[in-house]
């Protein structure tokens, strides 16, 4: 664990060190370079510990089912498509009256984002390209996967709550448990992909595809700012607030049974 307890200390001091500084002064760029961090942290991690530039392409050597790129693509769309839906049923949500132009726009972003995943790439190589596949090989694929759900959590606890600090603390405490509680659930999703396929471009498509949709149609929840195909409360619509933690955790349950069938899980 020498090696991986490396590669989580350059990434939790950089990323704190980071959110700390530049996110109070109103640097959103700066969640940009959160992103890269954890491949960062990892290509440090792997030279120090193989000095072989080789192995840096690992993560991109195994094999892309049809499968696995199908669950990359639909899983963020269907999701996203149930906050949006389920919020206009229970009137948490009105249409948007742009919703043709939204929806042209979403299109555009979806086939960006799946051309431009590198932006994905750049956190899921840490996460899914190096942490994952090495705490398979010491752990079970359900240990493994609270393990990494943790993690992750935790990764941007600080990011969430400086940004939420405009609507209190009291709020900023709540919404940042809420989208915590968010991202653990939407990791049983990332590591349900990996049983698909371990290539590190599958999640990095589904992450971008994730977070660039989920803004676009759902609103931004860090300021809470509702334009997309859905207006309303998007601590409320938005995939990682309270309809997305919902159906994020139907699936969780899902994946944690389906789980039982990979036991140990070292490709």
């Amino acid at each position: 664990m020498k090696y991986e307890k490396i590669f989580l200390s350059i990434t939790f001091l950089l990323t704190y060190f980071i959110s700390i500084i530049l996110l109070p002064k109103g640097f959103i760029g700066a969640l940009t370079i959160i992103m890269v961090i954890p491949a960062f942290a990892a290509i440090i991690s792997i030279l120090m510990e193989s000095r072989s530039l080789k192995v840096l392409l690992n993560p991109f050597t195994y094999k892309i089912t049809l499968k696995g790129l199908i669950f990359a693509i639909a899983f963020p769309l269907i999701v996203i498509f149930l906050c949006g839906s389920s919020a206009y049923l229970t009137k948490q949500g009105v249409l948007s009256e742009n919703i043709s132009y939204i929806f042209l726009d979403s299109i555009k972003i979806t086939l960006i984002s799946l051309t431009l995943f590198i932006a994905g790439l750049f956190e899921e190589y840490g996460w899914r390209g190096y942490l994952l596949p090495r705490l398979l090989k010491r752990y079970s694929i359900k240990r493994t996967n609270f393990i990494m759900g943790i993690i992750w959590s935790l990764y941007y606890v600080p990011a969430f709550f400086i940004l939420n600090m405009h609507f209190g603390l009291p709020k900023a405490v709540t919404y940042v448990v809420l989208q915590c509680a968010a991202i653990f659930a939407l990791n049983y999703c990332f590591t349900y992909l990996y049983t698909m396929s371990p290539n590190v471009i599958l999640p990095s498509i589904m992450h971008i595809l994730w977070n660039n949709i989920n803004i676009a149609t759902l609103g931004y929840s860090y300021n809470n700012v509702s334009y997309g195909f859905i207006i309303g409360n998007v601590k409320i619509i938005n995939g990682e607030g309270l309809l997305g933690l919902i159906f994020l955790s139907i699936f969780a349950i899902y994946a944690h049974r389906k789980f039982s069938n990979h036991p140990s899980l070292n490709i």
